[in-house]
C-alpha cells in the first residue's frame, strides 16, 4: 500500500491536508489577531510578562555574543525571547509581542493538520478555529508570554508523529524532531509536557515495531539526533537553573513539580483545584461548552464505536490525562500551565465529533461558532466577568485599581524618568508599576532594590529603607508583595529623611508615590483618600450571625486604618469595626447576635496618614437573626 505521504507501508493511508482549507483558517486567525494587536498596542497597557521576556529578547539582540547569550538565558527558556529580539531591538515591546503572530499561525495549523488525521478539511477548519480563538488562547496570543509557543509545538509533536507513519518518513521525523526541540526549548515547564509525550510516543512506537518490527529506523534517529543537536547545547549549559525553577515552581519555594521540597504529591483536592483555574481562566461560559463537548465525545465514542475512526486517538487522551496530573501536582497554579492540555482537548472531541454526517456537523458548527464570535467581542471590553472576561493583560490593570484608560508605559516611563539612577527601592509592585517594567525602562536592574515579599513584607521594606535613596510606593489592590502596611512604611520613611516627591493618581483607587530623601512634598498633590463598601454587594441584604465585611480605600500618601461604621436599630446602636488589610481588600466581622433586629447603615471610613478623612456611601443592611 501506498500512503499520502508518498511512503510504501502497510498502514492506513493519511488524509491529505488540502491547502485551501488550511490557508482560509490561517487567513482568518491573522485578521483577528491584527485587529486585536492594533487595540493592544492603543491599550498602552504592557504585562508584567511583556516587560521581562522583552527585556531578555532585547538583551539578546544587543549581545556582543547571541550564541553565547542563548545559552545562558538561565531559567528563562530561550525560544521566544531568541524569535523576538529583532523585533525588541527595533520596535521594543510591541515588535518584540509581534512574534506571536507567526507563532499563533504555526498553532492553528498545527490544530488543522493534526485534526485531518481524522476529519473531513470543514470539520478540520472548524476544529482548529475554535481550538485558537477561544478566549485563553487569544489571551495570551495578545501578551509576550511563552504559552503560545508550547502549546503550539506539542500539536505539531503529535501532528508530525502522526504522519509520520511511526517515525518511517523522513520529512514528518524531520518535523517532529523540530517540534520536540522547539518544545524543550519553549519554557522552563515543558519538561510536564515533554515527560508525559515521551510515554505516549513511545507506547505507540513499541506497539507498531511489535507488530511490523523495524525497530531501527533512520527517521527515527534523524528525530531524535535533531532534538539533541537543537536543544541539547541549552540543556547542558542554562538547564541546571531551569530545572532548579521548575522543581521549586518557580515563585513558589514551598511546592514544585516532580521531585520538588514537598516530594511528589496528588490529591483529588489538588487536580480540583487545577482543573477549576484552568477553566477560570477560559471563562465558565465556554468551559460549560468545553464540558458539554466532552461528554459528547464519549457519548458518541460509546454508541459509534464501530463507524469511528480511532486511529491514535488514545494518545491525545492519555497525554492529556498525565499532563493533568503533573501540573497538579504543585500548588503553584502559573500562567497558562495547562493551555496546551486545554487545545489537545478540543481537538480530541472535535475529531471524535467532526465524524458525524455531514448534516449534523453542520448544525453542531453553529454553537460553536457563537461561542467563538461572542468570545472575540469580550475581547474589546473591559469584562472582568467570570463567564466572559476581557483580555487579562486589561483585567490585571483594572484588578490593581486602574481602568481601562490607564495608560500603564507612560506612568512605568515616568516613574522611571524621576528615580534615573537613584539607588531605589520598589515597594510598589503591582501590574501598572512593577519591577519588570522599571528594569525594561532603566536598561537594567542594578539601582533597583527589591524586598522579599511574603507574610513579613512590611518589615522587610522598611529594613530595606537606610539602603536607598529614592522610594517607589503607592496604594494598590492587587501588589505581588501581599498586604503591605503602607502608613508604617511612610511613617518610617519620614523618620529616615524621605519625603514625596512625585505623585500620580491612578485610576479611581490606585496612586503611586516616588520619595526622595530631602524633598519636600507639595501639598496640592494631595488628594483625599477614598473608599467603598464591596461587601454586602448591595442595599437590602439579609445578614446574620457574624458578617464579614469588606471594603475598598486608598490614599496617595497611604493610609493610617481603615474602619466600617455601622449605625441603625431600635434602639439606636452605633459600632465601630476596626478592618485588617488582606489581598482582597480591607476585612471587618461583625457580630449581630447580640443587636435587635432591623435596618442598619454600613459605611466604611478610610484615614490617610495626614489625617484627611472619607466615608463611603452608605449601605444598608437588615440584621435578622
Amino acid at each position: 500500500m501506498v500512503s499520502a505521504n508518498g511512503d510504501e507501508g502497510d498502514s492506513e493511508p493519511l488524509t491529505p491536508l488540502r491547502p485551501r482549507y488550511l490557508i482560509t483558517v490561517l487567513a482568518l486567525t491573522a485578521v483577528v489577531w491584527v485587529v486585536l494587536f492594533v487595540v493592544r498596542v492603543q491599550a498602552h497597557q504592557p504585562n508584567v510578562d511583556d516587560y521581562l521576556y522583552a527585556y531578555t529578547a532585547r538583551s539578546l539582540d544587543k549581545a556582543p555574543n547571541p550564541i553565547s547569550a542563548f545559552l545562558q538565558t538561565g531559567q528563562t527558556s530561550p525560544l521566544v525571547p531568541a524569535l523576538a529580539a529583532l523585533g525588541a531591538g527595533v520596535k521594543g515591546i510591541y515588535g518584540a509581542l509581534a512574534v506571536e503572530l507567526p507563532l499563533v499561525l504555526l498553532l492553528v495549523a498545527g490544530c488543522f493538520v493534526l485534526a485531518r488525521v481524522w476529519v473531513r478539511p470543514t470539520a478540520a477548519m472548524v476544529i482548529a478555529l475554535v481550538a485558537v480563538l477561544n478566549i485563553e488562547v487569544l489571551d495570551y496570543a495578545m501578551m509576550l508570554n511563552f504559552a503560545i509557543a508550547s502549546t503550539g509545538a506539542v500539536v505539531w509533536c503529535f501532528a508530525s508523529y502522526l504522519r509520520s507513519d511511526h517515525l518511517r518518513n523522513w520529512r514528518w521525523a524531520l518535523t517532529f524532531g523540530i517540534a520536540l526541540s522547539a518544545l524543550a526549548l519553549s519554557r522552563s515547564v515543558a519538561p510536564v509536557y515533554f515527560a508525559p509525550l515521551a510515554v505516549v510516543v513511545a507506547g505507540d512506537y513499541l506497539l507498531d515495531v511489535r507488530r511490523n518490527g523495524d525497530f531501527w529506523r533512520w527517521p527515527a534517529l534523524l528525530a531524535v539526533g535533531s532534538l539533541l543537536v537543537m536543544a541539547g547545547p541549552w540543556w547542558l549549559v542554562s538547564g541546571h537553573t531551569a530545572l532548579h525553577y521548575l522543581l521549586n515552581a518557580g515563585y513558589n519555594p514551598s511546592s514544585g513539580y516532580l521531585a520538588a521540597s514537598q516530594g511528589f504529591d496528588i490529591t483529588l483536592t489538588a487536580i480540583h483545584r487545577r482543573i477549576a483555574f484552568e477553566l477560570l481562566e477560559l471563562g465558565w461560559f465556554e468551559s460549560w461548552v468545553l464540558g458539554g463537548a466532552v461528554v459528547a465525545a464519549v457519548a458518541v465514542a460509546a454508541l459509534d464505536r464501530r463507524r469511528l475512526n480511532w486511529r491514535s486517538l488514545w494518545m491525545l487522551a492519555v497525554w492529556s490525562v498525565l499532563t493533568l496530573l503533573l501540573l497538579s501536582s504543585s500548588s503553584n497554579l502559573g500562567t497558562a500551565f495547562g493551555l496546551p492540555v486545554l487545545v489537545i482537548i478540543v481537538v480530541l472531541c472535535g475529531s471524535v465529533l467532526g465524524q458525524f454526517p455531514r448534516p449534523a456537523l453542520r448544525w453542531a458548527l453553529v454553537p460553536l461558532a457563537a461561542v467563538v464570535v461572542v468570545g472575540l467581542a469580550f475581547q474589546f471590553t473591559s469584562s472582568i466577568s467570570e463567564w466572559w472576561p476581557g483580555p487579562t493583560y486589561r483585567s490585571e490593570v483594572i484588578n490593581a485599581g486602574g481602568t481601562n484608560r490607564t495608560n500603564v508605559g507612560l506612568i512605568t516611563a515616568q516613574v522611571a524618568r524621576a528615580v534615573g539612577k537613584t539607588r531605589t527601592l520598589l515597594a510598589l509592585d503591582d501590574p501598572i508599576v512593577n519591577v519588570n517594567g522599571l528594569g525594561w525602562e532603566l536598561n537594567e536592574a542594578r539601582s533597583l532594590l527589591v524586598p522579599p515579599s511574603g507574610k513579613s513584607a512590611t518589615a522587610a521594606v522598611v529594613s530595606y529603607l537606610p539602603r536607598a535613596n529614592a522610594l517607589v510606593l503607592g496604594t494598590t489592590v492587587s501588589s505581588y508583595f501581599g498586604p503591605l502596611d503602607e502608613a508604617v512604611v511612610e511613617r518610617a520613611a519620614y523618620a529616615d529623611g524621605y519625603r514625596p516627591a512625585q505623585l500620580w493618581r491612578v485610576g479611581t483607587f490606585g496612586s503611586v508615590v516616588v520619595w526622595r530623601r530631602g524633598a519636600g512634598g507639595s501639598a496640592s498633590h494631595r488628594f483625599a483618600p477614598t473608599t467603598a463598601v464591596l461587601q454586602p454587594k448591595k442595599s437590602g441584604t439579609a445578614v446574620k450571625g457574624v458578617y464579614y465585611m469588606d471594603a475598598r480605600a486608598s490614599a496617595l500618601l497611604g493610609l493610617m486604618s481603615v474602619k466600617f461604621e455601622i449605625s441603625g436599630g431600635t434602639p439606636q446602636q452605633d459600632i465601630v469595626v476596626a478592618a485588617k488589610l488582606v489581598p482582597f481588600g480591607w476585612l471587618g466581622g461583625w457580630n449581630t447576635t447580640d443587636l435587635p433586629n432591623g435596618v442598619y447603615t454600613i459605611r466604611s471610613v478610610a484615614e490617610e496618614v495626614d489625617g484627611q478623612t472619607t466615608r463611603s456611601a452608605p449601605v444598608f443592611v437588615r440584621v435578622d437573626n
